[in-house]
């Protein structure tokens, strides 16, 4: 049987050998793995236990098609690039998960799987996973549906009958995808309730390529939250329309929506409701919706102009919240809306009124805030919420502020909403004449009301110099057997009293200065100072506030007063923070002052007193020490610096130096052979062996080493010395030599072996002065070459000698003339090696010479490796091709070249054949052009040499004048 890598335990191996199916979990962590699975149980329906696919070499299941039903789990965490073999696979009692393959490409095929009972997860799939078809019978899930972190996710075509979801629905993160469509047959999410878990949500979230959700269009029921998030370019989200019940609905985040559904079957949000960061021009749905089990939030909408719908919600447990949306104009949507536990309008800067809060009658909670309104910067009709304030029950505080007058405070909206208006106060100076307190109340209130306490004049005319300041109540019957009021709190002022003007003085550093306790007088409080301080009060800070005149104004009813303060700042003098100066002696004088830290003043005193009589250093006449820079700042007293002053020599390296050494000798320092009278203390560089300036000849090499010595800001100075090492002569070793008397010179220094130095001295001396020897001229004998240094000397020999020469005298020397390529071989009947030469002096090895004109030749040899010689004359015979007879001393006469012994007769013809010379000779005998005593004319001439051996030559020449 095939090994199989399947996790079993051994003694049911057995059993497999007649099971259709393996039993138990299975797993297979390689390619192995799964050829031996499909080998051996190709044909199994039916996995007992979990099928776990993994491994990064598992990468062809396609031969596993025939799985219907697992009981377990399967999980395919692989490298495969598509998963379609599951074409026959109908149940997965466990979890569904494809997890982690990094090169998955395509899902598809699994079109007969109906049911899986645990977890159906596509997840983690990060750069591969395009597309995802089929699961075309799938109708239950009993867990969680989740398909999330497939950021190369583009398509999802599946899921055509899911009817039941029982945990969570998340799609995220797939980021290449752009419509999200189907899910058509959907009913339900979750299993029910359960606020301790997640299960039951819808989650959409972190999809950044989605522009268009269109589908769910059967939902029904979401257990918990449905979320719609941070998918950065969703246009519209369409469907739901069947949506009956969900716990929390959200769309946040997704700042380029401009639709969502009407949810027009919603009848009940158990949880909250958000909208927030979306592009909404109008939230017109929700008409379905009664009430809201937490809050409503709606905050950030850049786009959103009104809301129109929750035509009969008319209860929100939660706070309704509305904020930061900045063109939005109207909240007529919540006619119908009577009780929230709170109500947060704020920062939407073009919303005028609140029609559509008219019905609102309950709100708050003990404890907290009830109603918030505030920074609506263009809000400045409330009395939409007059029926609350002023029938209704708010619990908590009531903030509004930082709206436009009429609804910028609880008194003024009460006083909107009020018969008899609001609250006031009356400020009048004891001069005055009576005025009405009628028109000191806020608001718009009814005429008709009676004051109290009574005022002198019998109605509402307050006349100071009679009545009594004090709170005065303005009542007026309502109609319906009730009856509301007012207060006016009246203030009667006295002329006012700024105190009298003065001059002030502060130093930059102080803190601050109250100046009303400078003006003089007695001056009224509560005045006001122009311009205005840095603390918004009367506290000059010298740190912040300029210098200037300051005005106190007291104002009342009466009029006003004013009094000035006029401040000069005396600035904190900075003498800078202490510093030092390292001067050389050499060095120009410099300013003490340019030694000072941080940011000086100008202007101080030295002590103690320099030559300069200012704070100018000379070196050469002032002395080291520590100098005090003083600055005196008025009110502000005076400050003090200090610069430590040090003064340097100028370093002295000396003069270079020279050291010649043996290699052997024993080291040396270099400081000794610098001249002049250098400091001590210096560094050598390059770096020695000792690490100081101790020279070892054996260890450190020969050049130049460099002395260098600092001293603070004088600077450096250097030397250097020079160190030659010389080693011990080289005179090689001995040599001989053998030569003979007729070989050219050798250099004797080429005999000696080993390595000897050169420049050494011969003895005895040699005719050529140096160690070259000529075996001509020179005499055999012992040689002796001397090479000294600095560190001795050292001889060798060579032992020479000469032989005399061997004359050569078997050899033959055969001649070719009267042709076209005269020559001459010279054939040595021996087998050792010669060269050859015709003038004594260039020698080649060939023994032929080719191309020689006719003449006498001195034919040398010589033996290479021996001493043998020959010299021989010989003569090639041959003709002038033309003469010239013309007495110029140049070819005036026609004759053999070379020369011979032989006997000849020549004889000299025209082109007719007439004799015309006949010269009988052994030597050297010519024709001059004549014939009979007159020249012959130019024209070519025939000629015949008989020799007396019998050989015969023949030829031409040319005659020409």
């Amino acid at each position: 049987m095939p090994k199989i890598v399947i996790r079993f335990f051994f003694y049911l191996i057995p059993c497999f050998l007649y099971a259709q199916c393996p039993v138990g979990d299975v797993h297979l962590n390689n390619q192995n793995d799964v050829n031996d699975y499909i080998s051996n149980f190709g044909t199994c329906e039916v996995i007992n236990g979990t099928l776990s696919i993994r491994g990064d070499t598992a990468i062809d299941i396609s031969g596993i098609t025939a799985i219907k039903r697992i009981e377990g789990s399967l999980i395919i965490d692989s490298k495969m690039t598509s998963i379609a073999n599951f074409s026959n696979l109908e149940f997965v009692g466990g979890d569904f998960e494809i997890d982690h393959n990094d090169v998955l490409e395509t899902i598809e095929g699994i079109n007969k799987l109906h049911t899986v009972n645990g977890n159906f997860l596509i997840t983690r799939n990060y750069t591969s996973l395009k597309t995802i078809t089929g699961f075309n019978s799938l109708e239950i899930i009993g867990g969680n549906f989740q398909i999330s972190e497939n950021h190369f996710l583009e398509m999802i075509a599946a899921f055509d009958n899911l009817i039941i979801v029982g945990g969570r629905f998340l799609i995220r993160r797939a980021d290449k995808m752009q419509e999200l469509n189907g899910f058509n047959k959907l009913v339900k999410i979750g299993t029910g309730y359960n606020a301790s878990s997640i299960k039951g949500t819808l989650n959409i979230v972190d999809n950044h390529a989605l522009i268009e959700i269109n589908g769910f269009k059967s939902l029904i029921e979401i257990g918990l939250e449905m979320e719609v998030t941070n998918n950065r370019s969703l246009l519209r989200v369409k469907g739901f329309t069947n949506l009956e019940k969900v716990r929390s609905l959200t769309f946040m985040t997704n700042s380029l929506l401009v639709e969502i559904p009407l949810f027009n079957n919603l009848t009940t949000i158990d949880g909250a409701l958000s909208i927030n960061d979306s592009a909404l021009v109008d939230i017109n749905g929700f008409n379905t919706v009664q009430s809201l089990g937490w809050y409503l939030n709606f905050s950030q909408n850049s786009e959103l102009v009104k809301i129109t719908g929750f035509a009969n919600l008319n209860k929100i447990n939660g706070q309704f919240s509305i904020t930061s949306n900045p063109v939005l104009k109207s909240l007529i949507g919540f006619k119908n809306l009577v009780e929230t536990s709170g109500i947060n309008i704020g920062y939407n800067v073009s919303i005028e009124n609140l029609k559509g809060l008219e019905n609102l009658f309950t709100v708050g909670v003990i404890g907290g805030t009830g109603v918030a309104i505030g920074w609506n910067d263009s809000l400045s009709d409330c009395t939409a919420i007059c029926n609350l304030l002023s029938n209704g029950t708010v619990s908590g505080d009531i903030y509004i502020a930082h709206n436009p007058s009429g609804c910028s405070s609880e008194q003024e909206v009460r006083a909107e909403c009020s018969p008899a208006g609001g609250d006031g106060r009356l400020a009048i100076c004891m001069t005055s004449s009576p005025v009405d307190l009628f028109d000191s109340l806020t608001g718009a209130p009814d005429l008709g009301g009676v004051w109290t306490p009574v005022l002198s004049s019998g109605n509402g005319l307050f006349n100071p110099l009679v009545d009594h300041a004090g709170v005065y109540t303005y009542t007026i019957a309502t109609g319906i057997g009730t009856s509301e009021s007012s207060e006016v709190t009246v203030t009667i002022d006295n002329v006012p009293n700024a105190g009298g003007d003065e001059n002030l003085t502060v130093c930059s550093n102080m803190t601050s200065v109250d100046l009303f306790e400078s003006l003089l007088g007695t001056p009224d409080k509560g005045g006001v100072w122009t311009p205005n301080l840095t603390d918004g009060n009367g506290l000059f800070n010298p740190a912040f506030d300029a210098a200037g005149t300051y005005t106190y104004t007291v104002a009342n009813s009466c009029g006003t007063a004013t009094s000035k303060i006029t401040i000069a700042v005396d600035v904190f003098p900075n003498a800078g923070e202490n510093g030092s100066l390292d001067i050389c002696f050499a060095d120009n004088s410099v300013d003490l002052f340019d030694s000072l830290m941080g940011t000086p003043d100008p202007g101080g005193i030295w002590t103690p007193q320099l030559a300069s009589g200012t704070g100018v250093f000379d070196p050469s006449k002032d002395t080291a020490g520590i100098y005090s820079y003083t600055l005196s700042g008025g009110v502000c007293g005076s400050v003090t610096s200090e610069v430590s002053v040090t003064i340097n020599t100028l370093p002295n390296a000396g003069q270079n130096g020279r050291l010649d050494l043996c290699m052997d000798s024993s080291s040396v320092n270099l400081f000794d052979s610098l001249g002049g009278s250098p400091d001590i203390g210096g560094i050598w560089s390059p770096t020695l062996s000792s690490g100081t300036g101790i020279f070892n000849p054996s260890v450190d090499a020969s050049g130049v080493y460099l002395y260098t010595v600092t001293n603070g800001v004088c600077g450096t100075s250097t030397a250097e010395v020079n160190v030659m090492i010389e080693t011990l002569p080289n005179a090689g070793e001995d040599g001989s030599l053998e030569i003979c008397r007729n070989s050219n010179s050798v250099d004797l220094f080429a005999i000696l072996s080993g390595t000897p130095d050169t420049g050494g001295m011969w003895s005895p001396s040699l005719s050529s002065g140096t160690g070259v020897f000529n075996p001509e001229i020179d005499t055999g004998g012992v040689y002796t070459y001397a090479v000294a240094n600095g560190c001795g000397v050292v001889l060798s020999e060579v032992v020479v000698d000469v032989i005399n020469f061997t004359p050569i005298s078997n050899y033959d020397i055969k001649i070719t003339e009267f042709s076209g390529n005269n020559s001459l071989e010279v054939i040595v009947n021996s087998n050792a090696d010669y060269q050859y030469s015709l003038d004594g002096l260039q020698y080649q090895n060939s023994p032929v010479f080719d191309h020689l004109s006719g003449g006498d030749y001195t034919i040398c040899v010589r033996e290479v490796n021996g001493c043998g010689i020959l010299e021989e004359s010989v003569t090639i015979l041959d003709f002038p091709k033309f003469f010239t007879p013309n007495n110029d001393g140049f070819h005036d006469v026609w004759t053999l070249k070379g020369s011979t012994t032989r006997v000849y007769d020549l004889y000299i013809h025209d082109r007719y054949g007439k004799l015309l010379k006949q010269i009988r000779t052994s030597g050297k005998a010519g024709w001059d052009g004549t014939y009979r005593g007159k020249n012959l004319p130019s024209d070519d001439y025939w000629f015949k040499v008989v020799f007396e051996d019998g050989f015969v030559k023949t030829g031409h020449f040319t005659l020409k004048r």
